[in-house]
């Protein structure tokens, strides 16, 4: 690092204004190419953070066999009891017209 700083300055002459904008402008370069590299992270966290909290559970039947299911699941959910954690459940119904 001392060796690029001392190329700089033989490069500017010594000038110090010079020197600093030089300087600058490489260190907001590679700031950017650094947060241009991590710009996923904060993604990636949340998808992983994301998996490791919640569960899909997808149940394909007919509509009283599902519904049955459900209100089986709901049941024992609610009366499931961890401390310091929320539950919670609910339904979604897609349905598929491409049969």
């Amino acid at each position: 690092m001392n060796e690029v700083l001392l190329q700089i300055k033989a490069l500017t002459n010594g000038d110090p204004l010079l020197t600093a904008i030089i300087v600058g402008v490489l260190t907001l370069t590679l700031i950017g190419l650094v947060g241009y590299m991590l710009k996923d992270v904060p993604a990636k966290l949340l998808s992983w953070l994301s998996c490791l909290l919640f569960v899909r559970l997808t149940i394909d039947d007919s509509h009283q066999a599902r519904t049955e299911v459900f209100n089986k699941l709901s049941f024992l959910i609610s009366n499931t009891t961890i401390p310091f954690f929320s539950r919670s459940i609910s339904e979604a119904v897609y349905f598929d017209y491409s049969m």
